[in-house]
């Protein structure tokens, strides 16, 4: 089955002074009740409650936008006004604070070897940071090793890909044994996981994958790709009072933290990979910047696997 991928015009260069929409959330308080305070006290304690934006599923499949076997909006999980509200000890439990540690570069490339089954991270090729291998029998689609060789490194994560569909499961994987596995769930791209560095605070936010011919991708010096967009649109924890949204919104106003793209015209590199503006700053906490990575690894396969299929 060939994935279906929609088109869309994606990122451009903000303009205007680069400012946040929004305040952040108040520690242990649901996004939707504090939007729905603000919007009592606007209206004088108005009871009614305030209504929504749809997500960017829902508007671009009113416009026809998605292409042959794209889930619907019913199973994305929600923007972040509409987050169910959960403990702040349950959300910590399900997924664990972060470390300001950074796992990877700002950017890095994806080297594919001649097998076609096994690939490589890093900014130069005779430097591998990760392996990874696809696992087209097993469970797994593929998985990331903690180290530049998959036989001597300990798993680091998995993704298990939907086929046909925007919809796939990491689960990052503990290098101690006394530490719980993380699983995210991805839907229609989108995807929700905690935020922060380790001390800090922190909170789960939605965060989307847009295929996209965006202005963002001149980064990768690429025409065309994937831009990671983050939903909220207000500050992320833990920063200054002058910390400033990055360079590069879509066309509602989001912020796009990360972009891949497949090369083109390289015999040795298959994808390059870059951390953009907050998404580099290590503000979003690194399991924030895993999950970003694995889900990137993930759609990568996907277009990978159904160009083969094309070929064959």
């Amino acid at each position: 089955m060939v994935f279906a991928i929609p088109s869309r015009e994606g990122s451009r260069v903000r303009s205007g002074p680069r400012t946040y929409k929004e305040q952040p959330p108040v520690v242990g308080q649901c996004p939707q009740k504090r939007r729905q305070e603000a919007s009592r006290g606007r209206a004088g304690l108005n009871q009614t409650k305030p209504d929504l934006p749809p997500s960017y599923e829902e508007a671009t499949s009113a416009a026809g936008l998605h292409g042959p076997g794209a889930q619907s909006s019913d199973s994305t999980p929600p923007l972040e006004g509409t987050l169910p509200s959960r403990p702040p000890l349950e959300t910590a439990m399900i997924l664990p604070r972060s470390s300001s540690a950074r796992r990877f570069p700002q950017a890095f490339n994806i080297y594919l070897d001649d097998s076609g089954l096994s690939f490589t991270l890093g900014e130069h090729r005779n430097t591998p940071i990760y392996a990874g291998r696809f696992h087209p029998s097993s469970a797994a689609t593929l998985g990331l090793y903690a180290g530049p060789s998959a036989e001597t490194s300990p798993m680091l994560a998995t993704v298990v890909n939907s086929a046909g569909s925007g919809d796939a499961t990491i689960s990052l994987l503990p290098l101690t044994s006394d530490a719980p596995p993380v699983e995210v769930t991805i839907a229609s791209h989108r995807f929700r996981v905690e935020i922060g560095i380790a001390g800090g605070v922190g909170h789960p936010e939605i965060f989307e994958w847009r295929n996209s011919r965006g202005k963002a991708l001149v980064e990768l010096e690429a025409h065309s790709g994937w831009e990671l967009v983050r939903m909220a649109q207000y500050p992320p924890p833990g920063v200054t009072a002058d910390f400033e949204p990055g360079k590069y919104e879509t066309d509602d106003g989001r912020e796009v933290v990360a972009v891949w793209a497949e090369v083109k015209l390289s015999s040795t590199k298959s994808a390059k990979f870059k951390f953009l503006d907050t998404g580099s700053a290590g503000v979003l906490g690194e399991q924030w910047e895993m999950v970003a990575v694995v889900s990137a690894l993930g759609l990568w396969e996907k277009q990978t696997r159904a160009k083969r299929w094309r070929e064959s």
